[in-house]
């Protein structure tokens, strides 16, 4: 339900920038991946406001097992309340994905370090919470990370 769709990837994973593409996102590269996770998520918010979003749902590419109708609540979620905030809470734990309007983007591009938006979703409202299942959070940044399944 996204109009556009940009993947932000550092020079180390752009290797997948053509299966990204494939698949309808803008690729942009952060260059400085040691300045932490704000880093990326300013490049993006910037991208996004240049072409005049509204709101920007984010969302990271090592969390496979969220479903697009989790997204699709909390795009809901966020269009309900004047905050125009929604989180993902995975068993009492505030995490992206998270959708926040064009009134959050300042503070989005102000952020610092490698901790992305933590502080915003901690001093939010419990109302803004779309719940997921803890297996839809698992992160997986390697191989090993994956289930493996019986007939494997």
């Amino acid at each position: 339900r996204c109009d556009r769709r940009i993947a932000v990837v550092s020079a180390m994973t752009h290797s997948q920038a053509p299966a990204l593409s494939a698949l309808g996102f803008e690729i942009f590269v952060n260059d400085a991946p040691e300045r932490g996770v704000s880093a990326s998520l300013r490049i993006g918010v910037e991208a996004a406001a240049a072409q005049g979003a509204c709101r920007v749902l984010i969302a990271l590419g090592d969390m496979p097992f969220v479903t697009s109708a989790h997204l699709d609540r909390l795009l809901e979620h966020a269009a309900a309340h004047e905050t125009g905030l929604a989180f993902t809470e995975f068993a009492g734990r505030r995490s992206p994905p998270a959708v926040f309007d064009q009134k959050w983007f300042a503070r989005l591009r102000a952020l610092q370090g490698d901790v992305g938006a933590r502080d915003l979703l901690r001093s939010a409202s419990d109302l803004l919470a779309v719940a997921a299942s803890p297996e839809a959070g698992r992160d997986i940044d390697q191989m090993t990370d994956l289930p493996v399944s019986a007939s494997d």
